[in-house]
């Protein structure tokens, strides 16, 4: 299902929610038990309201939590099995916590945090036909650039790498506003100088201050929020002392920011813009083709006149862009910008027209083969390495078979995985355990295997060796039987314990409710 801006933002807040009620699961003390079950029960209401939101179920004027799941039911929503009664008692204990203060026991906490992922996992699966530990900025986003750094802003962060991630927010927004910029100088061309005077005349180029003005007001004009824009500002030049809070923060800012772009005018304008260059260059229509100078125009300019050289067997659109980025670069190396030398994306580089043109026309072809023999190197690697990776994930499966004894628990599945960024292999561990949350089963396998475990969600990332598989398989796998043991003993133990107090009780003559 394809989500609009608005409801990965929705779905975002609801995860967050969920994993703050986690952490503060695993804080010992009363307060933190507290929070937790507050900001747990908040995920799985806003996550009702959500689902009948998107299933278009009218709800009272102040519908409450059960109105909202009663309509799902009817709708054909099913809780997860055996849940209801846990949901149940955590929303009463909610209600009581905020409104009378009461604490939270702390042998039922780890129930009810296994219990909220549950229902919260089965409500927007249902009203949203999505998993939620799937959602992603970049799912909602068009624009590859920008949905390209959110993904790797959100790897990072789920990495715990802030700064990486912050860095990578700020690649979004300003690939955004590059967008909303352009739009708003061109509906607004005296905003394209802003330059400043010397006493003695001379011209000293852009003043930043009214740069930094024009900026504000183009911003401004867009955002929803303009302080929040300000903050964002401030805060990615200090992006080395940024807590994971703060990060996620930006993040929030700038999809907001960045979905706003992309649902204005600019969005439209550059589209169009795009298919005119398209439209206008000369593609190769062999794979073996090498861009090279066509055609001359020379075009009369003040104070100086141009000449535009059309270029033919560009390469198509999907590898346009990185083959503009590398001739500009090799555009650069030859010219250092001493002379105005630029390629357009509709296919042809413009140059000025001097008594030295034939060295620059010389240096442009140059620039023209290095570039396309830079981008064959870098295929060649890139074939090498992905070669490697390959090598490498058999290699892991390899390993990890043959560590897993006979007769395993099938709640637990190991595999071999390459990081998104592509930088290295993890093995990923999913545990399939009624009573094993994710949080406990990541610190168990850290202090058992003494390896970096990172993730949130069912699917976790085990760092190690090839040479380490035979060490730490079994070592997580023995850990995790004890941490199942250890949890079935205490859920029966509860168990017998209820049953127990409700003999007791009825033998007093008190009858069960319900």
């Amino acid at each position: 299902m394809d989500l609009a801006p608005t409801e990965v933002l929705t779905l975002l807040t609801i995860r967050s929610l969920r994993d703050l009620g986690d952490r503060h699961a695993q804080v010992p003390g009363a307060v933190p038990r507290q929070i937790a079950v507050i900001l747990l029960d908040a995920a799985i209401e806003r996550a009702a309201f959500a689902a009948c939101d998107s299933k278009q179920l009218s709800l009272p004027e102040r519908a409450h939590l059960d109105d909202a799941l009663k309509k799902l039911r009817a709708a054909g929503w099913k809780p997860g099995r055996g849940t209801e009664a846990n949901r149940e008692r955590m929303h009463r204990v909610r209600n009581l916590v905020q409104h009378a203060g009461v604490g939270v026991d702390a042998d039922e906490l780890p129930m009810w945090v296994v219990t909220a992922r549950q229902t919260l996992a089965a409500l927007v699966d249902f009203g949203f036909d999505v998993a939620i530990d799937a959602v992603r900025y970049s799912s909602a986003l068009h624009d590859d650039t920008i949905a390209d750094a959110f993904e790797r802003a959100e790897e990072a962060l789920a990495a715990g790498q802030s700064q990486t991630a912050m860095g990578q927010t700020a690649i979004a927004f300003d690939a955004a506003f590059r967008t909303w910029d352009r739009y708003v100088r061109d509906a607004h061309p005296g905003l394209n100088r802003a330059s400043s005077f010397r006493l003695d005349g001379s011209d000293m180029g852009n003043d930043p201050r009214v740069e930094s003005v024009s900026k504000l007001a183009a911003i401004s004009a867009i955002s929803v929020s303009p302080g929040e824009a300000m903050w964002f500002e401030r805060a990615r030049q200090d992006a080395a002392v940024l807590d994971e809070r703060e990060v996620q923060r930006a993040l929030a800012f700038v999809f907001a920011f960045s979905a706003a772009v992309e649902a204005s005018p600019a969005m439209i304008m550059e589209d169009r813009q795009r298919r005119r260059d398209e439209a206008a260059r000369r593609v190769r229509e062999s794979p073996a083709g090498v861009a090279s100078i066509m055609a001359f125009e020379i075009v009369p300019r003040d104070p100086a006149d141009i000449v535009v050289l059309t270029l033919q067997d560009v390469p198509p659109s999907d590898a346009f862009p990185g083959w503009l980025q590398e001739l500009h670069r090799q555009l650069y190396e030859k010219f250092h910008w001493e002379l105005n030398v630029s390629a357009s994306p509709d296919g042809t580089v413009t140059i000025p027209l001097s008594d030295d043109i034939g060295t620059t026309i010389e240096l442009v072809a140059d620039a023209l083969r290095d570039a396309e023999a830079a981008l064959q190197s870098a295929k060649t690697k890139a074939a090498d390495h992905a070669a490697a990776i390959a090598h490498a994930l058999t290699e892991m499966n390899a390993a990890i078979a043959a560590a897993v004894p006979a007769g395993a628990p099938e709640w637990i599945a190991l595999t071999a995985r390459q990081l998104e960024n592509g930088r290295g292999i993890v093995v990923e561990l999913t545990v399939d355990h009624p009573t094993i949350e994710a949080w406990s089963a990541r610190e168990a396998v850290r202090e058992a295997a003494g390896v970096n475990v990172w993730g949130y969600g069912a699917a976790l990332e085990v760092e190690a060796g090839v040479d380490d598989i035979a060490r730490v398989i079994p070592a997580i796998l023995q850990r995790l039987k004890e941490l199942a043991d250890e949890a079935t003993a205490i859920h029966r133990a509860r168990e017998a314990a209820r049953d127990a107090a409700t003999q007791l009780l009825i033998a007093k003559g008190i009858s069960l409710k319900g």
